[in-house]
C-alpha cells in the first residue's frame, strides 16, 4: 500500500510504498499560489483546496504509481 506523509519542517508530502519513496510537493501555497520550498521565504502558507483534493484522490485511488510528479522523483531505499 501507498502512504503519504506530511513533512512539517518543509510542508512537502513524502509518498512511500515499500522501499520506494518520492516527494509529491506541498498542499500549502502562499498568496501567489507558489510553494515555499524548504519554508525559506517565511510567507504565510494556506491549504490549497485544489492541491489537497488532488492529493486525496491520488491516495484514495492508489494512483501514486501512475502520477508523473511522483514518478519523476521516485527513489528506492536500500535496507542495510
Amino acid at each position: 500500500p501507498l502512504h503519504p506523509f506530511l513533512l512539517l519542517h518543509t510542508s512537502d508530502v513524502l509518498v512511500r510504498s515499500g522501499a520506494r519513496i518520492s516527494f509529491w510537493g506541498s498542499p500549502y501555497l502562499d498568496v501567489y499560489g507558489e510553494q515555499d520550498i524548504g519554508l525559506e521565504r517565511g510567507r504565510p502558507l494556506h491549504l490549497n483546496v485544489g492541491r489537497y483534493n488532488e492529493l486525496r484522490e491520488l491516495w484514495l485511488s492508489q494512483g501514486f504509481d501512475h502520477d508523473p510528479t511522483v514518478l519523476e522523483f521516485m527513489q528506492v531505499q536500500s535496507h542495510y
